[in-house]
């Protein structure tokens, strides 16, 4: 037992390194963060309370951005599937539900990394958003300028640690950027805490999403799983009940989504969860070419 868990934590290591040092999740992570960082700079409509398109738009990239990774994840595990990346892997002493689960496991910890910088970007951007008085609106702009350099600083750091150290530069700004992000909140005041009980149950959405996408990948084409990450999601959101995965209203006014709420949905994100890695490993010892 002790030897499967070391195996499924190093493989689970590996793959969220992987994915944490390819171009496209660093891509990601800085077009999301600073999307939401500049926000402020171009809202133009209360919505009855300030900050609250920052506050919702930010929430709403991180669930986007955050299926696009879930999708490019399912794709990766596809491609070690048929380029014999896999196969060479399973060569060792490694049972084929280990290393499925790892790699699993690796994806929600990249997963988590990226919704860990979001949820800084979208306290920051709902903090220097527009507070309307009589006279008009008026954005921290100097606030937001401060806050864009802490991205810069993560892109920097990857360029001195490549330069001098010959890191990796991909991986040294992707590892930095939810840090630095979180220091940028320290010079903010007025934060609305509140916020960070939304990236919880986003992330139990996504890890759902990651394991039905994973279970796919065994035996569907990259494009497919796609269609299948991004349909599958629109319409869980639309069924009744699908609502309770977005419960922006919560947040309004320095609200919070209630512990309840999460724990509400854990029970059934936890079951699917298990489901689809329970498949995903039986079609993967069933499949004959790896």
């Amino acid at each position: 037992m002790r030897k499967t868990l070391a195996q499924l934590l190093a493989i689970a290591r590996f793959s969220a390194l992987e994915l944490l040092g390819t171009p496209a999740v660093l891509l990601l992570m800085l077009t999301a963060s600073v999307g939401t960082l500049v926000l402020p700079l171009f809202q133009f409509q209360r919505f009855s309370e300030d900050g609250r398109l920052a506050r919702d738009c930010g929430l709403a990239t991180a669930f986007l951005f955050g299926l696009f990774l879930v999708a490019g994840s399912a794709g990766r595990l596809r491609r070690a599937l048929t380029d014999g990346t896999a196969a060479i892997a399973l060569t060792k002493p490694l049972s084929r539900g280990v290393w499925f689960c790892g790699q699993l496991l690796g994806s929600a910890g990249m997963l988590l990394w990226f919704l860990l910088g979001m949820s800084a970007a979208t306290l920051t951007a709902e903090a220097f958003s527009p507070q309307y008085h009589t006279t008009g609106a008026y954005a921290n702009v100097s606030g937001v300028l401060r806050s864009l350099l802490f991205p810069v600083a993560a892109l920097l750091l990857g360029a001195l640690n490549n330069r001098f150290l010959r890191g990796r530069f991909t991986l040294t700004a992707t590892l930095a950027l939810p840090p630095l992000l979180w220091a940028s909140t320290l010079l903010t005041p007025d934060l609305h805490l509140g916020i960070l009980s939304f990236p919880p149950i986003v992330f139990l959405f996504l890890i759902q999403m990651l394991a039905l996408s994973g279970a796919a990948a065994v035996v569907l084409s990259p494009g497919l799983l796609t269609c299948l990450t991004l349909g599958s999601a629109f319409l869980v959101l639309i069924l009744p009940g699908g609502s309770a995965w977005l419960p922006l209203d919560r947040l309004a006014y320095g609200g919070a989504v209630p512990l309840d709420t999460m724990l509400s949905l854990l029970p059934q994100a936890l079951t699917f969860t298990a489901l689809c890695l329970w498949v995903g490993s039986i079609l993967l010892r069933r499949k004959e070419s790896v």
